[in-house]
């Protein structure tokens, strides 16, 4: 059947039954082959990188043993013809039509010194009627014929035998970007004939949308062969073979085409998964059409097609820093497919492939034809979870800098300023323009040596941490103190790039450190100032103390020896508390020492103090006094109380017998009003003379309730029968015990005298 075949079309090769093995015959069907001595080809279960479909992921395919195998493809049985998606569309388009297919140029494994062709495919079907698909049962396999190029070229007297083929200058145009002509293939000639360059013809070729040129220039030799009586036949010939020559540039430039198309697909598509940005692609419809590695880690497999509006419910994508979805119609890719470029949209995306949540910058547009027309969208997503990340901690670290209330300082490794935060502005009187720029040396202020200096420099250039105290000008020239930091930065290569300098203001703090050494100094002088041992008459007992409510005070008592064997005690209390009123104390200690030197009139001593104090004193200070004098032999007491707490006399029942009540103002208010009378007292033995300031009768418990004359009367007649210094230690606990928590508000000063 296929030699007379063959010899009618004499650029016949051969004719070749390709059959239709289903999947489950494969194996049977390739031992076959392999035993009746075709060549030894196995087919292949791996995936293509290359395009081409794998022949054992289909249901069926075509195996042809003696075409060689395209590149990429040798590990299919022989030639495996829908392994190549243009062999597939011939063979499909065979099915449909019942007609003859031809594919592209084909590399023959015979031994043959021309092993270029070109095949042809006619499907065959079991009821001999046309079958619509491939698939379907009904086909049974394709006759394929083969066509050699040689034969073909030599039968249009264009072939490498034929004077034409030599004496014919032939060649197939391009154009580069200038527009200038490029020789794409050209042929073989005589070197000793030259084309007549006036004498030219030309064919254009439209391949694929690409316009190539054909020109055929004639030699003399050529033109010596025309030479005939018969020019219509070989006129007609002549456009026979043109045409079968143009139709096999057609056949080869499509096929060269297709062929660094379907590279240029792999290799897009190999670049787009090896991104590491994700990238989807959708059409028109929203139906999505390719999404790469990166992209496909963040959203995990839906339904398929699901429609834009629900994008954002089945893929998590929610507005940042929200639980809220993003608007489906805001989508990046929803504006995409509807025309419009979008740029940096960050969107929160947060499902079960990335449950913690990432945040990604979206950028995206319509895809578009060489016409404007919009087939779809593309969008490519970053995520940008640790840049956002590292923004929030510079943020705060920034705020941080901003809102500290300690100046900071940010230097380069030569000390000039490029940070200041607003606490150096409001500490040291700088304004930021005016520190950026200079040299920390702004604030030096002169009092620190230059080795203090020398040896901070040598501290932080060696990469250690300076820590020391540094006095330092303002702007307007005011010194003030700082406990200063200096820290080295370093970059990633361990390199010294810059300093930071905390300073903290230490002015205040230092005024207080003085005022308390000070007051430390005060309280010890003051100290000295109360009798450092109770009085030793005979027959009584004397004592007394004070509790200060800070380290000075302005209570006083003291016992006074007075003319004659006559002995003087006194409580006092200066209003306020603190260095003030302890001042006030010793000079008032200092008049009455001095006048009851020379006098026992206890009016007269008081009024020369007020005299004094009203002088020295301003409004805000006053001194309260209860005044007396005892005369040990006869028990005689006599007093003066200016403004002062009442003092209390028991007798041996513990039941009082005197109050020693207020009778005049205090002292150092008023001048000429001032006046007090003197009162006096025998006390018996047995008797008990207790004197307080008001710390401790108004001293409160929690509940604002104030200690009073009766617990204070109390706690003496519970601690009756001890000896004096031991009755002021248990009305203090007393007072502490009441008091319970609460912080000591006032100075507390107890004396006691018992006589025996």
């Amino acid at each position: 059947v296929a030699e007379p075949f063959i010899v009618r079309h004499s650029c016949t090769q051969s004719l070749e039954w390709i059959p239709h093995v289903p999947q489950d015959l494969r194996s049977v069907h390739e031992e076959g082959m392999r035993t009746e001595g075709f060549p030894d080809y196995s087919i292949t279960e791996r995936t293509m990188d290359n395009g081409l479909i794998d022949a054992g992921d289909r249901e069926q395919y075509f195996p042809i043993a003696f075409i060689a195998p395209l590149e990429g493809n040798e590990a299919a049985l022989g030639f495996d013809v829908g392994s190549d998606s243009l062999r597939r569309e011939a063979l499909d388009r065979a099915a449909r039509t019942g007609e003859p297919e031809i594919s592209d140029p084909v590399t023959l494994i015979q031994d043959t010194t021309s092993p270029l062709g070109v095949i042809a495919f006619l499907a065959v079907s079991n009821d001999l009627h046309r079958a619509s698909d491939i698939g379907e049962d009904t086909t049974r396999g394709f006759v394929l014929v083969v066509y050699r190029i040689e034969r073909l070229l030599h039968q249009a007297r264009l072939g490498p035998g034929d004077a034409a083929f030599t004496t014919t200058h032939f060649e197939l145009l391009d154009e580069d970007a200038a527009g200038r002509g490029v020789v794409m293939l050209g042929s073989a000639m005589n070197p000793d004939s030259k084309p007549i360059t006036e004498m030219s013809a030309e064919y254009p070729i439209d391949v694929g949308g690409q316009q190539w040129r054909l020109v055929a220039q004639p030699t003399a030799a050529f033109l010596a062969t025309q030479r005939t009586r018969q020019p219509f036949l070989l006129g007609t010939g002549a456009v026979f073979g043109w045409e079968l020559l143009v139709g096999l540039f057609v056949v080869l430039g499509k096929r060269s085409r297709d062929r660094l198309e379907r590279r240029h697909a792999r290799r897009v598509t190999n670049i787009l998964e090896s991104l590491s940005d994700g990238v989807i692609v959708a059409d028109n419809d929203g139906k999505i059409q390719f999404v790469n590695r990166a992209a496909a880690a963040m959203a995990p497999r839906r339904r398929p097609n699901v429609p834009p509006s629900a994008w954002s419910q089945e893929y998590g994508f929610l507005i940042p820093g929200t639980e809220h979805p993003f608007p489906p119609e805001d989508l990046p890719l929803a504006r995409a497919i509807r025309g419009e470029s979008t740029h940096s949209v960050e969107v929160q995306v947060r499902n079960e492939k990335v449950p913690e949540g990432v945040r990604v910058s979206v950028s995206g547009g319509p895809m578009v034809d060489r016409s404007g027309t919009v087939h779809g969208g593309v969008v490519v997503l970053r995520d940008i979870t640790r840049r956002k990340e590292a923004e929030e901690r510079l943020r705060r670290l920034s705020n941080a800098l901003e809102q500290t209330a300690d100046p900071v300082v940010i230097t380069d490794r030569h000390g000039t300023i490029e940070y200041v935060n607003p606490a150096f502005e409001s500490t040291t009187g700088y304004s930021k323009e005016e520190a950026i720029g200079e040299n920390p040396k702004i604030l030096k202020s002169g009092v620190q040596s230059d080795d203090f200096y020398r040896d901070l420099w040598d501290t932080i250039l060696r990469g250690e941490t300076f820590r020391g105290t540094t006095v330092n000008r303002k702007k307007d020239g005011a010194i003030f103190y700082a406990e200063q930091t200096i820290t080295p930065m370093r970059d990633d290569g361990e390199e010294i790039t810059h300093f930071v300098s905390v300073l903290k203001d230490m002015t205040e703090r230092r005024k207080i450190q003085e005022q308390e050494i000070e007051l430390e100094v005060a309280a010890m002088v003051q100290h000295r100032l109360f009798p450092s041992e109770p009085a030793q008459i005979a027959g009584y007992e004397l004592a007394g103390a004070v509790f200060p409510a800070e380290a000075t005070s302005g209570d006083y008592f003291d016992f006074v020896p007075m003319v004659g064997d006559s002995l003087g005690a006194v409580v006092a209390d200066v209003s306020g508390h603190g260095l003030g009123p302890a001042l006030v104390m010793a000079e008032t200690r200092a008049y009455l020492r001095s006048l009851a030197r020379d006098s026992s009139d206890l009016v007269a001593i008081a009024g020369t103090i007020n005299h004094f104090l009203f002088e020295d004193l301003d409004d805000r200070f006053f001194v309260t006094m209860l005044l007396t004098c005892l005369e040990p032999g006869s028990g005689r007491i006599t007093w003066i109380n200016a403004g002062h707490p009442s003092g209390f006399i028991l007798d041996d029942s513990r039941e009082v017998v005197a109050e020693m009540q207020s009778s005049c103002l205090p002292i150092g208010l008023f001048q000429e009003e001032w006046q007090c009378v003197l009162q006096e007292v025998v006390i018996e033995p047995g008797s008990l003379l207790v004197m307080v300031t008001d710390g401790v009768l108004e001293s409160e418990a929690p509940d604002g309730d104030e200690f009073g004359t009766e617990r204070l009367l109390e706690a003496i007649r519970l601690n009756y029968h001890l000896s004096a210094e031991e009755i002021i230690k248990h009305i203090y606990e007393a007072v502490q015990d009441f008091t319970a928590t609460q912080v000591q508000q006032d100075d507390v000063t107890i004396v006691i005298c018992k006589r025996h």
